[in-house]
């Protein structure tokens, strides 16, 4: 279901879909590689939006202000996280970025991603380890924790 033009949006081609997004794309497929499982949420953000952009049709297709990736990931193996989960999300603005790569200052917690969205995620979580460890994992900082970065 990737590649249908219902799940793609206009973004700036150099410096961020090309550079930064592309870079995160890439360290998501290899957090994917290290995990048992991993849960991923991408979207986008229109709210504010004064720019839109033409499709084939010539009909106006808004112009997000910002993306965002929510992942989730289950390791059986692990001492990180909880109940084997741990989570990390990114918020960027959609502006041309001068690095290529995502460091570990773009990330927030799933919890401060949800603030920033109003919108629950991973809202099954909780029947899987229990509130207490859900709202651990959604509360952890990536930022302090290694394996991402």
């Amino acid at each position: 279901m990737t590649f249908y033009f219902t799940n793609m949006t206009p973004q700036i081609q150099d410096n961020f879909n090309g550079g930064i997004w592309a870079g995160l794309e890439s360290q998501v497929r290899t957090w994917a590689k290290n995990s048992d499982t991993l849960y991923v949420v991408t979207g986008c953000v229109t709210e504010g939006s004064t720019y839109y952009a033409l499709d084939n049709n010539g009909k106006k297709v808004t112009v997000p202000t910002g993306y965002y990736k929510a992942v989730l990931r289950y390791s059986k193996s692990t001492t990180l996280g909880f109940s084997g989960y741990m989570a990390c999300a990114v918020y960027l603005d959609h502006k041309e970025y001068s690095a290529g790569t995502v460091s570990s200052s773009y990330s927030m917690s799933i919890d401060d991603l949800e603030k920033k969205l109003g919108l629950d995620l991973f809202v099954n979580l909780p029947d899987a380890i229990g509130q207490a460890n859900a709202d651990k994992v959604e509360a952890q900082e990536p930022s302090t924790v290694s394996w991402w970065w």
